[in-house]
């Protein structure tokens, strides 16, 4: 991953929010009504300022990471990942909201390279912690629907994730095993179907970039790491301030 790519994959993503949130403003406009603010997940009682929830969500994650030998070398993976979250959101407008949240996904995935004969690398990614800024919009049944019948949103920000790099000599007992803490940027689209008054269905795709890290399975090498994560979910909203 190049810095380049880095930036283009935020473009898109704010290409995303901004079309989404004008398409849906203008669909409120059209026939000269505007849908009443309503709750992100719990529907009753009036108009709200703020949600907080809570979620889980699971899926599958691929990835690459990268080693900057001589020559240069790459160790795909793929697994499963799963974990949970918490959040905030806050509207800017009857069907713009803005908000953040903060969660963590533990992953079971694994890939092996050899780089040359008789020897084999093998990464396992094991925990990303990541926090969002979110920017979404709701998209509602008719334009007087008090229910959206779908929350569309995208989102950026920072993640660490904890990422196990192993060497091997094939066929022998002798091994090097380098734990690091990486660091990078996570990026991706979300959206959510409300099923109940305070559930919704979810459904995400999140691309996470690691920066360069040093390991050692002998000697040094330089790693940095992209994964794609694909899950589906359920939001749960356990209080919400009202106006």
């Amino acid at each position: 991953m190049y810095p380049g790519r880095i930036a283009s994959i935020i473009s898109a993503t704010l290409a995303v929010i901004l079309v989404c949130s004008m398409s849906a403003a203008s669909a409120q406009d059209m026939g000269g009504r505007r849908a009443s603010q309503f709750d992100l997940g719990i529907y009753g009682g009036g108009a709200y300022t703020t949600d907080w929830f809570a979620g889980a969500e699971g899926g599958g994650v691929v990835g690459t990471s990268r080693f900057q030998e001589t020559p240069p070398f790459d160790v795909d993976f793929s697994g499963f990942a799963g974990g949970a979250y918490v959040g905030v959101r806050t509207l800017l407008s009857p069907t713009v909201f803005v908000g953040g949240r903060v969660g963590v996904l533990f992953t079971s995935a694994d890939g092996s390279h050899e780089p040359f004969p008789g020897f084999r690398v093998s990464v396992e990614p094991t925990t990303i912690v990541y926090g969002d800024f979110e920017l979404g919009t709701t998209f509602l049944a008719n334009p007087g629907a008090p229910v959206p019948a779908v929350i569309g949103s995208a989102f950026i920000g920072p993640a660490w994730g904890s990422q196990e790099v192993t060497g091997q000599f094939v066929g022998t007992p002798f091994l090097f095993s380098d734990r690091q803490d990486m660091f990078g940027l996570t990026a991706g689209v979300r959206v959510e179907v409300p099923v109940f008054q305070n559930v919704a269905l979810t459904g995400s795709a999140r691309f996470i970039h690691f920066f360069q890290q040093d390991f050692s399975f002998p000697g040094t090498a330089k790693v940095e790491s992209d994964d794609v994560i694909l899950t589906g979910g359920a939001r749960f909203s356990f209080w919400t301030g009202r106006r």
